[in-house]
């Protein structure tokens, strides 16, 4: 089955704030204001090389694309296999891997991982910067003049700490779930409460857990990560961080995404008419750009201080990182 994409602008405008950008003075004022706006991290952007393309994640994709619902499985189980795959992997490698920076395996953090390296997961990257969202967006864009809605690339925002959004993080929801737990036991002190029964999801931090949560954001690297502890449950410690260069330097973030069909604007509707009927989620914002900009965003990303916004930048590689640091030995006599 072929992934629906517009077909035209005036139809994608009933599903996002738009505003389509043709000219460049109203470039150049859209790239003042919000380049200044991205400062307070409370704005998630994302560009897509093509106005076209419906917010879908890589899983969705997948999933409809290649029609594996015929292969008698659920959507369900086609994710929770690739989970189950890195925990058996060479022997607990990657419980070996998070227990070396004082941290344990989840099912997020392995969805993350599979991310990270083009695997096809229900989570859609978001940046806190707007430079890093411009290059995806200018990213193998690809410019043949026409009449349409191919002439056009996007930027997406999402102001999530907007007072009319209920759009909640993970964290927000773990720190939620352990205060409704500790309540209960200060309230009932009498009362037991089996430690496995309530935190073993959280710990582990289920995708069938997540499924249940329906939609919301995975926040960006912060430094030391961000732990959760109980009074009440000593033994208790979870700690989640985004691992990765790539996140680091590109400012990284996600949104997970439970269903298999709708994009995420399906989620966004501005009304309370979701198809999920759980929160209420403003529409997202949208800019349409004209294709005969991206060399003028392309020499604005390269002259960025103060680092170039280009492909080592967002994309840096181990490997080359380290041969750089020994040529840099011998350059720098």
């Amino acid at each position: 089955m072929e992934i629906q994409n517009y077909q035209s602008l005036d139809q994608k405008e009933s599903f996002f704030d738009s505003k389509i950008i043709d000219n460049k003075l109203e470039l150049d004022q859209f790239l003042e204001e919000w380049s200044k706006k991205d400062d307070s991290k409370k704005i998630m952007f994302r560009g897509m090389n093509e106005a076209k393309f419906k917010l879908y994640n890589s899983a969705q994709r997948v999933w409809i694309g290649n029609e594996l619902k015929y292969l008698g499985k659920t959507y369900f189980n086609f994710i929770q296999s690739q989970i189950l795959y890195l925990e058996k992997y060479q022997n607990g490698l990657f419980q070996k891997f998070y227990n070396s920076f004082g941290s344990k395996t989840n099912d997020l953090s392995l969805l993350s991982f599979l991310q990270h390296y083009g695997a096809p997961t229900p989570l859609l990257d978001f940046t806190f910067n707007l430079k890093c969202a411009l290059y995806f967006a200018t990213y193998d864009c690809k410019y043949i003049a026409s009449e349409n809605i191919d002439n056009y690339f996007s930027i997406y925002a999402i102001e999530y700490e907007n007072p009319e959004s209920e759009f909640q993080s993970i964290i927000d929801i773990l720190n939620d779930t352990l205060k409704v737990v500790e309540k209960e036991i200060k309230e009932n002190p009498k009362k037991k409460i089996q430690e496995s029964g309530v935190l073993n999801p959280i710990e582990k931090l289920s995708y069938k857990t997540l499924q249940e949560l329906k939609t919301f954001y995975i926040p960006e690297y912060k430094k030391g990560g961000y732990e959760f502890t109980s009074k009440y449950f000593p033994k208790f410690k979870l700690i989640f961080n985004q691992q990765n260069l790539n996140v680091i330097n590109q400012e990284g973030l996600f949104i997970y995404m439970y269903d298999e069909n709708h994009p995420l604007e399906e989620y966004f509707t501005g009304d309370g008419s979701s198809f999920q009927e759980t929160y209420y989620l403003p529409k997202i914002k949208c800019w349409n750009i004209h294709k005969s900009f991206k060399d003028y965003i392309l020499k604005s990303l390269k002259n960025s201080k103060p680092y170039p916004v280009d492909k080592d930048y967002i994309f840096p590689q181990e490997e080359n990182i380290a041969m750089q640091a020994y040529k840099s030995f011998k350059t720098n006599l």
